[in-house]
């Protein structure tokens, strides 16, 4: 009966890239995600055409093609250089245009912070339309006793050193890449990234709490609980000892 026979290679075909990927792909939602956001306003550099000189990339295809890295686990510009050259979804999200992995690093390099920001919104963006979740946890109907400890309670001065850590992290990740344009292969976690936005919505989450309610500090457990001093603990203790003593002597 013989073999599925393939296409002539060298036979002419008329075929769209817009024809080679899938309606409900993931790079779509990627594309439509970046036409939409305001990159000038999220601090992207260079954002309109210069009026003279040699034309340059469109911050928009750059921009698209680090969220598809970024959801792709793609963290080297050689690579996502590659990608425009032999991925349709590549291909198709930045419209046939191939540049440089120098050119990739140069617009990462200046834009550190605004890709920030976007993989932020785009974090925020699938799990609002449940493109991601979390872990589901299932227990029986016992009763358990809330553990509320210093690790579910948070204070201002906290939560600000957490985010800035956070901060810290993101930015180490973004020039982690600046290493991989030198090798061929990504390093890390592809999740790791995620991760961290979404602890930094969380905390900015409970940031929002502690502002909107006027306290100064926040549990998670309990919301009425408040983390004592060493001091204040000591005069507790002492208190319970003096009471149990009195107790005794009755």
């Amino acid at each position: 009966m013989g073999f599925v026979q393939g296409v002539n290679r060298g036979q002419i075909r008329m075929l769209a890239l817009e024809d080679m990927v899938a309606e409900k792909a993931m790079v779509r939602v990627i594309d439509r995600f970046v036409e939409v956001m305001d990159l000038e306003k999220l601090g992207f550099e260079k954002t309109k055409p210069a009026p003279t000189g040699r034309p340059a990339y469109s911050p928009k295809a750059l921009a698209k093609l680090y969220v598809y890295g970024y959801e792709n686990g793609i963290r080297s510009s050689r690579r996502l250089e590659k990608e425009t050259r032999r991925n349709v979804e590549a291909m198709w999200l930045v419209e046939g245009v191939t540049p440089d992995y120098k050119t990739i690093a140069e617009f990462r390099k200046y834009n550190l912070r605004p890709l920030q920001k976007l993989f932020q919104k785009f974090v925020k963006l699938c799990k609002a339309w449940d493109l991601i979740g979390g872990e589901l946890l299932a227990v029986d109907g016992s009763k358990f006793k809330a553990d509320n400890n210093k690790k579910m309670n948070f204070s201002r001065k906290k939560l600000d050193a957490r985010l800035v850590r956070l901060d810290e992290q993101i930015g180490q990740y973004l020039s982690d890449m600046e290493h991989n344009d030198s090798t061929e292969t990504d390093t890390g976690n592809p999740t790791e990234l995620k991760q961290l936005l979404e602890r930094k919505d969380l905390y900015e989450a409970y940031k929002k709490q502690l502002d909107d309610s006027g306290e100064n500090e926040l549990s998670v457990v309990d919301f009425d609980v408040r983390v004592m001093s060493s001091r204040e603990k000591d005069d507790l203790n002492q208190r319970i000892r003096l009471l149990f003593l009195s107790d005794q002597r009755l």
